[in-house]
């Protein structure tokens, strides 16, 4: 046996014990085994929506993994049959409200959010994605299900991105409001500006595959190895030293910051404060007036509907 084999790290297998929650209702875990963390979405009956307190739960967990010394990665992930379907529909058109907008809507008054409300909520809300992509640990994404809205930004916040077979990556707010995602640079920097715009001015979800083969994400894996290509990751990382780790992701933290990639999270806060604000011509899906006529989940039965066929045409099916 080599040196190198003598001295090679054990392998690293995240256990079901030891789990901490990082918000009161346990929707957010957080866990370590060996050099390795690992930062869970926990809502799974749900599909792992998110719920307002879920993204500042995100944001300290990992701040507190990036100053452990201990650890070399991070692994994110979610429970269940979804690494996540981005933000809970209770969500919509609450965001922005303040309790005294809230008691004033309830009296039946008319409320308009200040812009300055919305600027400072969304500008808020790139904290979490900024947690992910500048811990200074490498950051392994481990998805399943479906990566959808805000979810898929937290997902490309990631330095490494692994899926199951059958994942389907998209964002919703593309079908609602034309929304260009946290960082539309960012964006355009992951999977390139050809793919940002099929899935933010076109409205398209793609599967794992076809985001593995336009260089959205890394590997994608059938279920029964989607554990051993995460761990696999994991031990390739383990097997680099600590100092080297960090001063290649700080390495990479600066190529983002010159290229632009923080002014460009200002810039979307501001598109998205002003895209919640559009005007809705006749005949364009409006989520407030389709919810109340058909609920939920007839609402958005609808709204995909509506894209179904072009979207099967357009890519050849």
């Amino acid at each position: 046996m080599s040196a190198s084999e003598d001295n090679a790290p054990p392998p690293y297998r995240f256990e079901e014990a030891g789990a901490l929650p990082y918000d009161d209702n346990g929707h957010v875990l957080v866990r370590k085994v060996g050099c390795v963390g690992e930062v869970i979405l926990n809502r799974p009956e749900r599909m792992n929506a998110l719920l307002m307190g879920m993204g500042e739960a995100v944001h300290r967990a990992f701040d507190d993994l990036s100053r452990d010394e201990n650890l070399k990665c991070v692994v994110f992930r979610g429970v269940g049959r979804a690494f996540s379907t981005g933000g809970d529909v209770a969500w919509l058109g609450n965001q922005y409200s303040s309790d005294e907008d809230a008691a004033a809507a309830k009296e039946g008054k008319k409320v308009r959010t200040s812009q300055r409300r919305r600027l400072q909520h969304d500008e808020h809300g790139h904290k979490v994605f900024e947690a992910i992509s500048e811990c200074n640990k490498v950051v392994i994404v481990a998805a399943q299900g479906y990566v959808l809205g805000v979810a898929l930004d937290w997902f490309m916040a990631a330095d490494i991105a692994i899926c199951q077979e059958g994942t389907q990556l998209g964002y919703p707010p593309a079908r609602m409001i034309g929304a260009t995602g946290m960082s539309a640079l960012h964006w355009m920097l992951r999977m390139g500006p050809t793919l940002h715009a099929e899935m933010c001015l076109l409205g398209r979800y793609i599967d794992a595959q076809e985001a593995c083969d336009r260089g959205l994400i890394n590997r994608v894996a059938p279920a029964d190895r989607f554990e051993d290509t995460v761990a696999a990751a994991t031990e390739m990382i383990a097997s680099m030293p600590a100092d080297g780790l960090a001063i290649g992701k700080y390495n990479r933290k600066v190529a983002f910051e010159i290229l632009g990639v923080r002014a460009s999270l200002l810039q979307s806060a501001m598109a998205h404060a002003m895209q919640v604000q559009q005007k809705m011509e006749p005949g364009e899906w409006n989520i407030v007036r389709e919810r109340e006529l058909y609920g939920v989940k007839g609402a958005y039965q609808r709204r995909d509907e509506r894209f179904k066929e072009a979207s099967r045409r357009f890519s050849g099916v």
